[in-house]
Formats: C-alpha cells, structure tokens, sequence
C-alpha cells in the first residue's frame, strides 16, 4: 500500500565540508533499526539524534540510562533484538567506564554495531586509559556535537554490516498519510466505504461520523466501550516496563523475553501487511521493528489515551498507522493483512471469539501470533480481565479460526513474588531458567502464545 519513497541522497554538512562523510540512504539501506542510549543528567543530545534518525526512516529505541553497572547492562538487556547500531552518548562521569565496557561487550554480543559518541576527553590519565578499553571494545567514535555534525563526520570506510531487516526495509520520506490507508477502511458498524469530511471519515453506508482526534482516526463501532477511559486511574500510559525500577525488573525481564521470542518468530518472515490488535501503549511496533510490514503497518486499540501514548512513543512513527478501533469490530475490508498479532487482549473482551472471527477476515489464510495470560493457573492478574482463560480453553477458542502450528510458554509459573527474583544473583539465575522451561510447557506458564494460520475466507469451519 505504501509508495516506496525515493532514495535519500543528502549527506550531512559537516562530513560534506570534511569529504568523508556516508551519504543517509547508505546508512539507512544497511542498517535501518537503531537503538540510541544517553545519561540521564544530560538527554539532550541523545533525544535531539533519535529525532533526527526518526525523521530520516530510521527505527529508533530509546533510553535514559543510569551510570552503574546494573544499569547499564539492564539497558543493554532492554534493546530490541533487531537493533542494527547502537549509539551511546557518553559524557566524562557520565557512566562507570567498566559498566559502560561491560554494555559494549553485550551489545557486540547480541550482533550491534556499537557508536560512542564523545563530548571530551576523561579528566585524568585512569579515565582514558578505561576509555581506551572501551574505545577499543567499540565499533566507531564519533564526535557528539549536534546530530547533524556526529553523523556527517562517520567515515564511508566503517559501516555496519547489512542487518537481516535491512531487505524488506522500505525507506519512507514522510509520515505515514490516511489517504494510503483510506482504500483499505470500512466502517466498524455496516463495514460501508469511508470518504474524509472535514476532521472526520463519514461512512457512506450508515452516514456514521468517525472523528480523526489528534491525527487519528477513532473508527469504533456504537456502544464500544474501553476499560482505559472508564477507570482513567488504574492505566497509567507508559509505566509497564520501568527500566530501572527494581521491583518491576522481574517482570520487565518476562515481558522482554515474550518480546524476544515474538522477535525470534518473524525472523525469517518479515510480513507484508500487518495489525497489532490492541497495542496499548507498549506495542509490538514499537518495540519489535520485524513485525512493522514491508508494505503496511497498523497497530491499534479502542483507547484513545493509549493509542496516543503509542504513537508518540513509536520507534518507526514515519511507517505506523495508529488507529483507534475494537478488536470485536476492525475497520477494514477482507484479506488485508499477512499477520495479525493480539497481546494481552483476548482476556478483556466480552467476545473473544468475535476478534478471532475479525482476524480471521481481515488477515485470511495468514499468520496469527497470539497471546494471552493463563489464568486459570496463577490466578487473577488484572480486575478487568473479563475471561479467565486456562490452556485447554485457550485452545479450544484459539482452533475455532486458527490452524495452530506450535504453542509456547513464557515463565514457568512457581508462584511466590516473582518481584523478589531479580533481586539476588540467585534469584535472577531461576527466573532465567524459568523462562527457558516455560518455553516447553505452555500449560504450567505464566503467558501462552500460539503461533498458525488464520483459516481463509472460503473455508467453512
């Protein structure tokens, strides 16, 4: 659906005046997902580089990060596993240089081609001689300047090696536009054709008015109804996965490696067209670039709160569609879809099996990964889980419109405040091995995930 943009040729001013510098698309051609981590005293150069990699086509995580050792390596532990480079702005005192050397390692580990970006030289002869450790662990170095000025003094001769995201990565030279996604809209009520109308999309079936809020499309049946707005307190956008934050690091570990697996899965099926049924404000494009389409990317929920927070917060807002929808009635016509991804969602709706059905009609005869808590297990998690799914009835509902290829567990449920794990060395070396079992035994985890087809349209069952 989108139109592949055309090349991008600029190179950056300062690397021009210098005659070394790598032209953008080159860059963006070989190693589009970029993670940029910078000290939390000082972001400012950090978050003035993810805006500029963002406004460019580039995927870009985030984060602050905190000087210690802990820190630095929950910081490397926290990026996505499709990151192609990754930036760390380092100030003098910034971070504890063995921390720092100890993240270089990780992230080189994980396959990053790491960037130092330096605002001066350490203060005294111990300092630069761990700098140079670092230096040395580190792939290049680069001045930090303004971004502009960094990125145009990289050498053409010290370049990533091409991601494996790097082939079905589409460069796109604005924002994702409504008028690419308008053909593919229908209305949630009577599913009619959808025509703009001054701030707003007027189905032309049932003359229904969907306003656009904020530069998004609020496409929800009547009498849709979100959890989020009713009780506005107990959803705080943002605050799930605290980096950092010692009582959520067990958690955060679970909810990363889920990430990570759902990663592992795309790997080596990079869809064409995809929807994330209820993102949230932590959604599966924004954290994992494998599932953003080739060609298109939606990811919606029925908050408009949440959506919002989503957008904001995208790693690659340039190839996105954020929309508010139900998942009980998705706004678009059959068949459009190669993959439909659904989080944690399945146990807040009344009808389940309606978003099934809607999935299965949006995204006929293609793949579904699907998620939710095994309640049934480990007891109630949210009081506005509407079902309590357990393995058994999970997959009864899951078969009714998926030919399920494999099943997974995330957690090997134990019990006991899992908060406390990440708190002791030893603590940390059982959830580890709790989340590797939980793997292989769906039916005793925490979370289950299935993995299939979504049955096509002629099929009758």
């Amino acid at each position: 659906m989108t139109r592949r943009a055309q090349p991008l040729t600029r190179t950056f001013a300062r690397g021009a005046e210098q005659g070394r510098s790598v032209p953008l698309d080159r860059l963006l051609a070989r190693a589009p997902t970029a993670a940029v981590f910078m000290p939390r005293p000082d972001p400012a150069f950090g978050e003035d580089l993810v805006r500029r990699l963002r406004a460019r086509g580039f995927a870009t995580y985030e984060l602050k990060m905190g000087p210690t050792l802990s820190d630095v390596l929950h910081a490397a532990r926290a990026t996505p596993p499709d990151t192609a480079v990754v930036y760390v702005h380092y100030a003098p005192g910034a971070y504890r240089l063995a921390a720092l050397l100890a993240g270089v390692l990780r992230w080189k580990g994980q396959g990053c081609f790491v960037v130092i970006c330096r605002d001066a030289a350490s203060a005294s002869p111990k300092q630069r001689l761990a700098y140079a450790a670092v230096r040395l662990a580190a792939d290049l170095e680069l001045p930090a300047t303004d971004p502009d000025a960094t990125l145009g003094s990289w050498s053409p001769r010290s370049v990533p090696r091409p991601s494996w995201l790097a082939r079905a990565w589409r460069p796109r030279s604005g924002p994702a536009r409504l008028d690419e996604l308008l053909p593919l809209l229908r209305c949630p009520s009577c599913r009619g054709e959808l025509r703009p109308e001054a701030e707003a999309l007027r189905c032309e079936g049932c003359g229904l008015r969907h306003p656009i809020v904020d530069g998004i499309p609020v496409l929800l049946p009547v009498g849709a109804v979100s959890q989020v707005d009713q009780d506005d307190g107990a959803y705080a956008a943002g605050d799930a996965y605290n980096v950092g934050a010692d009582e959520n690091r067990a958690w955060l570990e679970i909810g990363l490696y889920k990430r990570d697996l759902v990663a592992r899965l795309l790997h080596d099926r990079v869809p064409r067209a995809s929807i994330d049924v209820g993102c949230g404000d932590w959604g599966l494009h924004q954290d994992v670039f494998a599932a953003v389409g080739t060609q298109l990317a939606v990811a919606g929920d029925v908050s408009l709160k949440l959506v919002r927070h989503a957008r904001d917060h995208a790693s690659a807002p340039l190839r996105v569609h954020h929309l508010v929808f139900s998942a009980e009635a998705l706004p678009f016509r059959e068949d459009v879809f190669d993959l439909a991804y659904c989080s944690e969602v399945l146990e807040h709706l009344e009808h389940p099996e309606r978003a099934l059905a809607e999935m299965a009609r949006v995204a006929a005869g293609g793949r579904s990964i699907l998620t939710v808590p095994n309640e049934k297990l480990v007891g109630k998690l949210e009081s506005g889980h509407v079902q309590t799914f357990g393995f058994d009835d999970f997959l009864t509902l899951v078969r009714t419109q998926v030919q399920v290829a494999r099943t997974w567990g995330v957690f090997l449920w134990r019990g006991g405040d899992v908060g406390a794990l990440a708190r002791t060395i030893g603590g940390t070396l059982r959830l580890k091995l709790y989340l590797k079992l939980g793997e292989h035994a769906p039916r005793r985890s925490l979370s289950i995930l299935t993995d299939g087809t979504l049955r096509a349209l002629k099929d009758p069952k």
